[in-house]
């Protein structure tokens, strides 16, 4: 009896697996190859409007169409799923940690959550011009360089803001469990 129950709950994760890499490989993210008398504009409109109805990719974007900062609900989302196509499968990186209080290691005499977040915001704008410079401003655990990671380790909207910058390009702040990131991708 119990042989059978491994079994059969055993072919039951396969075909749990099985429908969700089927959904995944034939859903909207997917473009299909242009067709020669196809307008190329029409064709990304309509890949756009795909993307944008598709629950998945809509969750990674704000009410003006840009990255949502520190959506935890995307835990259940493969973060490789929502990358696009072409993305790399690793990149080095540096980051500056503005933690607050509540987020994981920091101290409890931490700033707030809100005086974190104007702070990040700053920190991310002087970023773009002198990245080293606001390093030496933020929490320990911010570095110039904190070297290559592969995709599947961060939260899904941190790893989606990461591998989606341009190398050289610096991130607005993202909320992440152990506060917020400001990451610059290097390669």
């Amino acid at each position: 009896m119990q042989r059978w129950t491994t079994v059969v709950v055993g072919a039951l994760f396969v075909v749990i697996i099985g429908a969700l890499v089927w959904k995944g490989g034939h859903g909207k993210l997917m473009a299909a190859p242009p067709d020669a008398g196809r307008d190329a504009s029409a064709e990304s409109a309509s890949l756009e409007a795909g993307l944008l109805e598709d629950p998945a990719f809509a969750a990674l974007l704000d009410i003006d169409g840009g990255l949502a900062p520190g959506l935890g609900e995307l835990g259940e989302v493969d973060s490789s799923a929502a990358l696009p196509t072409g993305s790399p499968k690793s990149v080095r990186f540096g980051v500056i940690l503005v933690r607050y209080r509540g987020a994981q290691q920091a101290p409890a005499s931490s700033r707030s959550k809100d005086e974190a977040q104007v702070l990040a915001r700053a920190l991310a704008d002087a970023a773009r011009s002198d990245f080293k410079a606001q390093v030496i401003k933020g929490d320990p655990g911010s570095t110039e360089d904190a070297g290559r990671i592969p995709r599947g380790v961060l939260e899904p909207t941190t790893e989606f803001t990461l591998f989606t910058l341009s190398p050289g390009a610096v991130s607005e702040p993202v909320d992440t469990p152990r506060g917020f990131w400001i990451a610059k991708r290097l390669e």
